[in-house]
């Protein structure tokens, strides 16, 4: 990393919380393939939650927080992501028909600041698998409006791509990288096999302002 934790900056080291900046461009954490981490079977898919604080460098480029992604082989699987336009998404691929769906926030976030942001997902599947309660975004605690796209979808495909914080990856190469600071230890970034609900995300929201200072 060219700027790693520094433990002597406050910056960089929010009361007890350890805090990760990513250049936007060949930074990135890699955790290799595991089923754990694989939440479709090519039928069905299965329910998951994403949990992160980050600190955003604004950029007119899409970035991926939380990515399970390979764009040179057809092993995408889902992306946690920031549009070119600052919304927040979360998108899901099946490969075997070449759709890809998104939920996408109505509305930006905040930029230069500590954000919490969140997703959802009950595993629904099908056409309509990030319709309404299915798959919920979150920012700063509170579920945000959104806005779903549809198409042919069926399921993520159980790929083999690695999962990528703060990037997707093209091979061995970084793409979409995010830009910005990344809170760690136990603040996350949190990925769990189940659909938490409002009241446990909003929790989490406090005790995450709590353990940063905020």
């Amino acid at each position: 990393f060219d700027t790693p934790a520094d433990l002597s900056d406050i910056d960089k080291y929010a009361g007890c919380i350890p805090i990760v900046t990513f250049n936007g461009t060949d930074e990135t954490v890699r955790l290799a393939d595991d089923d754990f981490l694989t939440r479709g079977d090519g039928s069905n898919d299965s329910a998951m939650s994403i949990v992160m604080w980050i600190r955003i460098i604004d950029s007119a480029a899409t970035r991926h927080l939380f990515s399970k992604y390979d764009n040179s082989e057809s092993i995408q699987e889902y992306y946690f992501y920031i549009t070119s336009g600052d919304d927040l998404g979360f998108g899901v691929a099946d490969d075997s028909s070449g759709i890809e769906i998104q939920n996408i926030s109505d509305a930006t976030i905040a930029t230069a600041r500590w954000v919490q942001v969140a997703v959802t997902y009950d595993g629904t599947g099908g056409n309509n698998a990030l319709d309404g309660a299915a798959c919920v975004l979150y920012v700063d605690g509170v579920a945000v409006a959104d806005t779903p796209s549809n198409g042919a979808y069926t399921a993520m495909e159980p790929g083999t791509s690695v999962l990528s914080i703060a990037a997707s990856t093209t091979g061995a190469t970084e793409t979409d990288a995010f830009a910005g600071d990344v809170a760690g230890g136990p603040l996350g970034p949190i990925f769990t096999t189940k659909e938490i609900n409002a009241q446990e995300v909003y929790r989490l929201y406090l005790l995450g302002r709590a353990a940063m200072g905020l």
